[in-house]
């Protein structure tokens, strides 16, 4: 599932909606955590009553991806990420094998 956000962040960027300078890895975690915090709060009943989480999901992915495509400095790091034990991706979001290291 990694990979396959990591591939739809990276045809963004090379579609132009996305602005050249995003880390597809920084991007994915932007996307996925803003969907992830309210799946949070619905799952612990922070929600009210009259609050619909699939609304709210969309919404916080709009505001998300609006502000990706803003090109907004982001602070946070752009690592590498492990998809599974023997494959990482760079913060440039090409898959290689994992350094023994």
């Amino acid at each position: 599932m990694k990979q396959h956000l990591l591939e739809h962040v990276q045809e963004c960027i090379e579609a132009g909606e996305f602005p050249r300078s995003l880390p597809p890895m920084v991007a994915s975690r932007v996307l996925s955590t803003s969907v992830l915090g309210v799946a949070m709060m619905r799952l612990s009943e922070r929600l009210a009553p009259e609050e619909n989480a699939d609304d709210l999901a969309f919404d916080a992915l709009e505001v998300a991806i609006a502000g990706l495509k803003s090109g907004i400095a982001l602070r946070t790091a752009a690592g590498p990420c492990l998809i599974d034990d023997e494959t990482e991706i760079s913060s440039a979001g090409a898959v290689a094998p994992e350094d023994a290291t």
